[in-house]
């Protein structure tokens, strides 16, 4: 195959992945839009005596500041507040929904402002240690291996059309042996 084909073959896989992805923004934001919710209410000094905020506690210091910055206000909803809107069973339900929305939004702002055409993937600090494949895992692509540079990219599809190739011999029922055709083959 020439360069050419390879770099088209790429693209259209990535475009497929990114449609995919888009998808589930777009309903990670409806949600939350639905919810009325965007941003977070700043939490107390003291986040020992808050109980609605033991999730937030329990995230790592990267992913806590990278809240702080682009999903707090002084304006925001509050935990419980959000839970209520999202309409979960407990505050730390409702986080973890928004959590997820969040990481995905985040994730996929990140592919796009990075071009990952060009070969990126985002890393995982923003989104509490989840790669690409944990927050968009039924893409059909592992998109950890879709998303490097076009070579290993190329790798990859080759592995995929190969495994493809393998099921479908497997598939057919008229290459697949049987237990009456062994026996027959026998007399």
């Amino acid at each position: 195959m020439s360069a050419r084909s390879e770099l088209a073959r790429v693209r259209e896989h990535r475009a497929s992945a990114e449609a995919y992805i888009q998808g589930e923004v777009n309903a990670a934001i409806g949600r939350l839009n639905r919810a009325g919710i965007w941003s977070l209410s700043r939490p107390p000094h003291d986040l020992r005596d808050a109980g609605e905020w033991d999730w937030y506690r329990a995230l790592d210091g990267y992913e806590r500041s990278y809240i702080a910055r682009w999903w707090m206000s002084d304006t925001g909803s509050g935990p419980d507040a959000i839970a209520h809107a999202l309409d979960a069973a407990s505050t730390d339900e409702g986080m973890a929904t928004w959590l997820g929305c969040r990481r995905q939004i985040d994730a996929a702002t990140s592919m796009k402002i990075r071009n990952s055409r060009l070969g990126y993937v985002p890393g995982t600090a923003m989104t509490g240690g989840l790669s690409i494949d944990d927050l968009f895992g039924c893409s059909g692509y592992q998109l950890t291996r879709l998303f490097l540079p076009v070579p290993q990219c190329c790798e990859y599809l080759a592995e995929l059309e190969h495994n493809e190739e393998v099921d479908d011999r497997w598939s057919d029922s008229s290459s697949t042996p049987t237990a009456t055709s062994a026996l027959e083959a026998a007399f």
